[in-house]
């Protein structure tokens, strides 16, 4: 158990500290959050279409978080 508090610190203190690569990530944010806007509405404006297909589909997990055992729910399934 202790092992798992350190490395949750370690996490937190690497997240939330201020240092020279959240300053240069932080216009990358910006030109992502206004791709997302964009796209959000250009969706709402109907110029872009969703796609919908006739099969059962199954969406498992988040694409970006790894470690949480996607891999082998998909194979067990």
């Amino acid at each position: 158990m202790r092992k798992f508090f350190f490395l949750e610190t370690l996490i937190e203190k690497v997240w939330y500290s201020k240092n020279i690569f959240s300053l240069l990530l932080s216009p990358l944010s910006l030109i992502y959050i206004s791709i997302i806007y964009l796209r959000h509405t250009l969706y709402g404006l109907g110029l872009i279409s969703i796609t919908k297909i006739n099969v059962p589909t199954i969406v498992i997990g988040n694409i970006v978080a790894g470690g949480t055992g996607k891999t082998p729910l998909v194979i067990w399934l």
